[in-house]
């Protein structure tokens, strides 16, 4: 496994603390959550754009959506 060092301020990772005690995880666990959850974010992204390009998918508005579902 690779390690990789972060610096936080006080400020930044005491608001990390925080949230990864609420969560019933540790400070390094919680992290590497989010950023992982970021990447995969990220890298569904692009899929997205590369299908758009090649002309694969239509992409259509919120609104859209919600005007088909009744909602709006």
């Amino acid at each position: 496994m690779t390690t990789t060092t972060v610096r936080w301020d006080k400020a930044e990772y005491d608001r990390f603390k925080e949230l990864a005690d609420f969560h019933g995880k540790k400070v390094s666990s919680f992290i590497r959550e989010i950023v992982n959850e970021r990447v995969q974010d990220e890298l569904d992204y692009q899929e997205i754009v590369k299908l758009k390009q090649e002309g694969s998918i239509e992409l259509v508005s919120r609104e859209q959506v919600m005007r088909e579902a009744g909602l709006l």
